[in-house]
């Protein structure tokens, strides 16, 4: 019998997860809840291995062992024994008189043939056992008729979700709040799903049921712990066929986005169409938006401009976030709208403006207020003689 250390899979079989086609990155894409359809490398394990750990026949353990190598099992849904090719089937009979002279033994549609050593069954499928015993006086044994399956097809198994994720470059991108499970499927014949097993280890893939019956085969990657991981999964027959180990990049996004002023934006025209308004000359690097002294996020703004709002998604460690997916703004006490671009001012003497954002993996910011006073008023200046020492020069002569 083979033995497969998975550990050592790793290295020559495992490659980082493409989404995309060799010459081309494909841009960043949500998708839905449900199954994740998607190109996965997978570490192949030979159907004709299984545990070698304490697994037994409907009694799953809660980690899957690093060490497989496949067992003989038989599993019975009452009309069919499932079995897989490992299982030897050894023939006995007794007679109580003259003894038994030999025993024999068919499948399907073949002639008896005579039973001299335990047997396999390697071909796949549907199978009659037929057998019977002879005893020393000639007597025949009624045949009896076993009808067994051979099974050395693992399950079909592929990750799905509650809700929607995010795909970006090798990556999935998901949020703590997101679920997962595993759904596996055997061949209608065969002799269906015993476990599904997934993690962030392959030491430690954790038993998760067999698929989304029950809510408690639903849980976060990492237990939502943010971080980068490598995820895998799998999934076991009844008869102990282990499927292919696939693997996902995935990284997990807490951190919801940071608002602030678009300080590359300030004003509602360039600064050359600025210096071309007759009623406003400034310089280039003029500050149009001066903060409060005192009061936090609080700033003095010509009510003829308009402000412009920003948000960026945090790195995760050296990893980008999700993104951003959206802004929204409530101004003053109306409703929250998504913001679609610079907020004008109307004529009004103060401004409250709350912002928030949401990356792509449902993270939503806290609210951001920001607080503007408007200014319309132009400034007044007053002209005053003095002398070198700094008195003021009195006037002489006719007055205006």
């Amino acid at each position: 019998m083979k033995k497969i250390i998975l550990k050592s899979l790793l290295s020559l079989c495992i490659v980082d997860l493409v989404f995309a086609q060799a010459a081309t990155q494909r841009p960043a894409t949500s998708v839905g809840g449900g199954l994740i359809a998607a190109r996965q490398p997978s570490i192949p394990v030979a159907t004709t291995q299984a545990s070698k750990s304490d697994l037994k026949s409907g009694n799953d353990i809660e980690f899957l062992s690093p060490f497989y190598e496949r067992k003989a099992e038989r599993f019975s849904d009452k009309d069919i024994s499932y079995v897989n090719s490992d299982v030897v089937f050894s023939l006995s009979a007794e007679d109580s008189k003259t003894g038994i002279h030999h025993s024999e033994y068919a499948l399907d549609d073949e002639p008896f043939k005579l039973y001299t050593t335990p047997f396999t069954v390697r071909k796949e499928g549907n199978v009659l056992l037929r057998y019977r015993a002879v005893d020393n006086s000639g007597n025949i044994e009624k045949t009896v008729l076993n009808q067994i399956y051979v099974d050395n097809t693992a399950p079909q198994v592929e990750i799905g979700t509650d809700r929607g994720v995010f795909q970006k470059n090798d990556y999935l991108y998901c949020s703590k709040r997101l679920k997962f499970y595993i759904n596996a499927k055997d061949d209608d014949s065969g002799s269906g799903v015993r476990a599904t097993y997934a993690g962030v280890s392959m030491d430690k893939m954790r038993f998760r049921g067999t698929g989304i019956s029950s809510e408690k085969n639903f849980f976060s990657v990492a237990d939502g712990v943010e971080g980068i991981y490598e995820f895998y999964y799998t999934a076991i027959d009844n008869v102990g066929n282990l499927a292919e180990i696939k693997k996902y990049n995935i990284v997990v996004d807490n951190t919801p986005p940071i608002v602030d002023i678009d300080k590359n934006h300030w004003i509602n025209m360039n600064a050359n169409g600025m210096m071309r308004n007759k009623n406003l000359n400034i310089k280039k690097d003029a500050v149009i938006i001066i903060p409060d002294k005192v009061k936090k996020n609080t700033f003095y703004v010509n009510g003829n401009h308009e402000i412009a709002f920003k948000a960026i998604d945090p790195k995760i460690g050296v990893f980008d976030g999700s993104d951003v997916a959206a802004v929204y703004i409530k101004i003053n006490d109306e409703d929250f709208v998504k913001y679609k671009g610079p907020v004008k001012f109307q004529k009004s003497e103060s401004y409250k403006i709350t912002v928030r954002a949401e990356d792509n993996v449902g993270n939503i910011s806290q609210d951001y207020e920001f607080f503007f006073i408007l200014d319309f008023e132009r400034p007044k200046s007053t002209l005053t003689f003095k002398n070198p020492e700094g008195q003021n020069v009195a006037q002489r002569g006719a007055k205006n």
